[in-house]
């Protein structure tokens, strides 16, 4: 994860086109293709690990769980960030960015079976001094709002990372190092926390095993 992360560019996944920007700039196609070269198992349902993406039904505005047939097109859906990304038919819906309604799934993982759920929250800060254009005009908008979303839904985590990199922009593919050595660092702080958790689940366990 870490080579394909450095190596990663933004060609690698924004197909800027004059023909779609009437519903989004980016396509979204190289993006798709992009996951299709990483994932060996080409749908969701024959992954080793679970695995689910949310989107949001742009029409009815309702959350959408995406949890059966293709692993890239779930994750261009769930990554469709309004006014940047060409929303995409998918299941016969159209689909947006899941951040629209809850860019923190928590409940979503606890429906999965989820006994102890850490969730990261990327959007912590979302001070952004550089907003010239409408794409970074939207990418912040759609950060602020997130922000607020995300107070609320991450609160049923059991653990929550909060790295500090909400300043970064997305385009901003210079600060990769920046954005894991974050991650690595609001990680560890919080591995004591996360001993205690797992523990207490244990015992938790092994004491409803007992009773007769």
């Amino acid at each position: 994860m870490e080579v394909i992360a450095f190596k990663l560019e933004k060609d690698d996944l924004f197909d800027f086109s004059v023909f779609s920007s009437t519903t989004g700039p980016v396509k979204g196609e190289r993006l798709e293709k992009f996951v299709q070269s990483k994932v060996r198992k080409q749908n969701i349902e024959d992954l080793s690990l679970p695995f689910v993406a949310v989107a949001t039904n742009l029409v009815t505005g309702e959350r959408v769980i995406l949890d059966r047939g293709s692993v890239a097109r779930a994750v261009r859906a769930s990554s469709s960030i309004p006014g940047v990304f060409t929303p995409v038919f998918y299941q016969n819906m159209t689909l947006v960015d899941g951040g629209v309604v809850d860019n923190v799934p928590v409940d979503v993982a606890r429906l999965k079976g989820a006994d102890i759920v850490i969730a990261v929250n990327i959007g912590k800060n979302v001070v952004n001094k550089e907003v010239s254009n409408i794409v970074d005009i939207t990418l912040q908008s759609v950060n602020v709002m997130s922000y607020e979303i995300s107070k609320f839904k991450a609160q049923g985590a059991d653990i929550l990372i909060e790295p500090n990199v909400g300043d970064v922009n997305m385009m901003d593919f210079d600060r990769k190092e920046y954005c894991m050595r974050a991650g690595i660092e609001a990680t560890q702080k919080l591995i004591p926390d996360l001993r205690r958790k797992i523990e207490l689940w244990v015992r938790q366990n092994l004491e409803v095993k007992k009773k007769p």
